[in-house]
């Protein structure tokens, strides 16, 4: 009776843990090193595969960001919520350059984080409520997101904070 008890608390916990998603506010940062607007947070939708693959996609809606930055202005900052704060968000955190259609941007991702469009960052902590994100490489014109994996949801979506350099 004991360990059914115990079962079932630490399912519960599990759950809850997973039903409500840690969250990072990101900005990116102005010239004058000022916090900026918001990336465009939206979804990436799981793609299911046909066949075998190394990486999977996921589809974002639209075929550019709304916000589109300067390549003098790729520097973000993050503030995480209460329970984010503990956590280290270079596990979490990453950068991709994702393809762009008529209709909407691809990420192709692998479940570990990485993948062919993945850029390494740099990433500082500030403060205890502040991460400073800084590209790792130089970045190009084109579609990017950042993806906090820590969002991911039942249906394997994600939410990103899309953004575009021109």
């Amino acid at each position: 009776m004991k360990h059914k008890l115990f079962l079932a608390l630490a399912v519960t916990i599990c759950c809850s843990f997973f039903s409500k998603p840690f969250v990072y506010y990101f900005s990116y940062v102005e010239e004058n090193g000022m916090e900026g607007g918001k990336p465009q947070k939206t979804t990436a939708v799981y793609q299911k595969p046909k066949g075998k693959v190394t990486a999977n996609d996921y589809l974002i809606s639209g075929a550019k960001s709304t916000l589109r930055l300067k390549i003098t202005q790729t520097n973000f900052i993050a503030h995480p919520d209460e329970s984010t704060t503990s956590l280290n968000p270079s596990l979490y955190i990453s950068l991709y350059k994702v393809s762009s259609g008529k209709t909407g941007r691809i990420l192709s991702m692998t479940p570990e984080g990485g993948g062919p469009m993945w850029l390494p960052v740099n990433i500082s902590k500030v403060d205890e409520y502040t991460i400073r994100i800084t590209p790792g490489i130089a970045m190009v014109p084109g579609e990017y997101v950042i993806v906090d994996r820590t969002t991911i949801t039942s249906e394997g979506n994600y939410t990103v904070w899309a953004f575009g350099i021109d």
